[in-house]
């Protein structure tokens, strides 16, 4: 979908040919909100570069927001254009796009919100209506204050981008409870397992960001405790437990994180 001449909008490239036709096309920088890690092979044949700031169903932090916009600014200042993909195309790219053009100061939240209308993200998702409802113009300064290789490959990631990947892996178990831990109709690409493994390894990782290790032994305990439920959970749900087992894990681990959160991330200590 052309949002304007050098930003186009739609659904995850499949194929290396999707990246060579884009390519064909003008676009030099592909940013990525979907979960799935990109495919750096094809785009390096493609010629394209790829940017990956993966964002959730539940909305966009503001950190997000400031990254996407630079990403988005920052790809087309030479003439380049831009493709801005999630899954499917109608939903978390559609809300990213919007949000990142308030940021910028090109779009109003009311022109926000016909443009998810337009690109069919569904009414269901409130939290990505919500996003580009309360975005608002940022300074150039701040949104230069965000790392220029934020969400590139080997580029810097702020603790706060990774609890956002964090906590959109979790969104994803709780959307595959409500599916009878299945995989939902509406999203495909989410697989319990996979989605349990990849939040897993996020905390571990996490847990080696050099803003983490600066917050002492007491955020190491409570990531301790992150670690140990989500492994639990991936156990579970490898050897296909019942539902009540699943239900009942998922109930700690989200415990636990919110034990975390009341005393950083609700601080605003990120």
């Amino acid at each position: 979908m052309l949002v304007r001449d050098d930003v186009v909008t739609g659904s995850r490239p499949e194929a290396l040919e999707d990246l060579q036709l884009l390519s064909a096309m003008g676009v030099t920088r592909v940013i990525s909100v979907d979960g799935a890690k990109p495919n750096l092979d094809w785009a390096k044949q493609a010629g394209v570069e790829y940017v990956h700031i993966p964002t959730g169903y539940n909305g966009l932090s503001e950190t997000q927001q400031l990254a996407i916009a630079r990403a988005l600014r920052d790809g087309t200042k030479d003439g380049g254009k831009i493709y801005l993909h999630c899954h499917h195309g109608k939903h978390r790219s559609a809300a990213a796009t919007a949000c990142a053009l308030i940021s910028l100061g090109e779009m109003t939240p009311l022109q926000g919100e016909e443009y998810l209308k337009t690109a069919g993200t569904a009414a269901g998702y409130t939290g990505l209506w919500r996003s580009v409802a309360q975005a608002t113009p940022v300074p150039q300064a701040k949104i230069d204050a965000l790392p220029a290789n934020a969400g590139m490959p080997g580029g810097e990631k702020l603790l706060s981008m990774v609890m956002s990947d964090i906590e959109n892996a979790m969104d994803s178990l709780k959307y595959s409870q409500a599916a009878n831990w299945g995989t939902p109709a509406d999203h495909p690409d989410l697989i319990p397992l996979a989605e349990a493994g990849r939040l897993k390894d996020m905390l571990e990782a996490s847990g080696q960001h050099k803003a983490a290790l600066a917050k002492g032994a007491e955020y190491a305990k409570l990531l301790v405790a992150n670690l140990r439920d989500a492994d639990q959970m991936e156990q579970l749900l490898e050897r296909k437990a019942p539902n009540t087992e699943l239900n009942e894990q998922l109930k700690l681990l989200d415990a636990s994180c919110k034990a975390c959160h009341v005393i950083y991330r609700d601080r605003d200590a990120y």
